[in-house]
């Protein structure tokens, strides 16, 4: 299982997914998900050309993640 992350940054994940879950509550839950056995991890998409591709952006989801 996996759950989609677009964005570290709130405002911008917000623009792109007005309707979805904050992406705190996406990690919190891959992490109750990993506690209880569940095989889970994060899509890290979708990623757009120009916004959400440059190095550090894709270096800082990594490392969150």
């Amino acid at each position: 299982m996996s759950i989609s992350v677009c964005s570290l940054d709130e405002d911008m994940a917000e623009a792109f997914e007005p309707r979805a879950l904050p992406r705190t509550r996406r990690l919190d839950l891959i992490e109750k998900l990993r506690d209880k056995g569940v095989t889970c991890g994060a899509f890290l998409m979708p990623i757009f050309p120009y916004i959400t591709d440059s190095e550090e952006h894709l270096e800082g989801m990594y490392a969150e993640l």
